[in-house]
């Protein structure tokens, strides 16, 4: 390929077009909101659904949603090699996490169900570590202390 083929078009971002820092907080605090809405949103659709047919209907809004996203944004296709794993990820995304936490707010509170899924976090990097064989310091595993009063 030529640097000048369509396939390797150079992108480039003009420095003003970045979002501000504020716009990236905000954008991270309503995207916390939004998933804060998760469970007990998925306790209400219990009331109206069975758990097989909750997830199939969150499923294909999903899709929906993000199928429009990529149009509307002319995102290419991934390569055939990316698309193996791809599906895997899409199958615990869009299936088994939603599955799995609908069927368990069957049986538990919204609030048991948000401090477990609060330490996912936590098992990610434990079982990353351990999958990877690193000893990551304590003081990565230790929460930070709280800021002293002004």
């Amino acid at each position: 390929m030529r640097v000048q083929s369509s396939a390797t078009a150079p992108v480039t971002i003009a420095v003003d077009s970045r979002p501000s820092r504020a716009t990236g907080t905000l954008l991270a605090a309503l995207g916390v909101v939004a998933f804060s809405l998760t469970f007990p949103a998925t306790a209400w659709g219990l009331e109206g659904f069975g758990p097989w047919s909750l997830v199939a209907v969150r499923s294909v809004l999903a899709a929906l949603i993000a199928g429009a996203c990529l149009l509307a944004l002319r995102v290419p296709l991934p390569d055939r090699r990316h698309r193996a794993g791809l599906a895997v990820v899409a199958a615990g995304v869009v299936v088994g996490f939603p599955l799995l936490t609908t069927l368990a707010l069957q049986t538990s509170t919204t609030a048991h169900a948000a401090v477990v899924v609060g330490l996912l976090p936590l098992t990610t990097a434990l079982l990353s570590a351990l999958r990877m064989g690193t000893r990551p310091s304590r003081t990565f595993w230790t929460p930070p202390s709280p800021a002293p009063p002004r």
